[in-house]
């Protein structure tokens, strides 16, 4: 049996990054899912291919894949490659933050989607 895998979003830095790290040491291998690649840097420092590099010094495999979440396809999308090069999901960290004017479950996927706040007609970000 392989080793099980964690997909870590928001993992380019802060929690997500040192959550990443903290599972490979425990014998995870690790897909590190974020914005901000080594080719597209984001306003704060911190990005998938340097946490990938640091899970890999532990001795676990990583696997950046650049993701917005908010991107419903591509989430999808990633959820497909990972069962398809790796078999299997054994853990979800979902560590990617989006601040929302609402609570989760009275809010609605068009928002999500498009970034405008359908309550306030406007962008909540």
């Amino acid at each position: 049996m392989s080793a099980p895998v964690a997909v870590v979003t928001g993992a380019s830095r802060g929690l997500g990054k040192q959550l990443s790290i903290d599972h490979a040491e425990a014998g995870y291998e690790i897909v590190c899912v974020a914005r901000s690649t080594g080719q597209s840097k984001g306003r704060l420092p911190g990005d998938i291919d340097e946490t990938a590099a640091l899970v890999r010094e532990r001795g676990r495999e990583a696997f950046p894949m650049a993701l917005d979440v908010r991107d419903e396809a591509a989430v999808a999308e990633l959820a497909d490659r990972v069962y398809e090069q790796l078999g299997r999901c054994d853990l979800v960290i979902n560590n990617a933050a989006v601040a929302a004017p609402l609570p989760a479950l009275r809010d609605s996927t068009k928002r999500w989607r498009t970034g405008v706040d359908v309550n306030l007609n406007g962008p909540f970000y």
